[in-house]
């Protein structure tokens, strides 16, 4: 039954740290300004906005 908790607990951590680093890289994938998602060909919605830089 040891043996049994033991792997339970180890699949459990395992499962966590999989979990953790996952949402780090759906936040950081988050982060992206709109601006570059929407593509060069769409208008700014708002020229003096924030997301409405000029890309040199």
């Amino acid at each position: 039954m040891t043996i049994l908790a033991r792997r339970f607990t180890i699949l459990c951590l395992a499962m966590s740290v999989f979990a953790v680093g996952l949402t780090m890289v759906v936040q950081n994938s988050d982060r992206r300004s709109p601006a570059r998602t929407i593509g060069l060909g769409a208008p700014c919605p708002q020229p003096s906005g924030v997301y409405c830089r000029i890309a040199l």
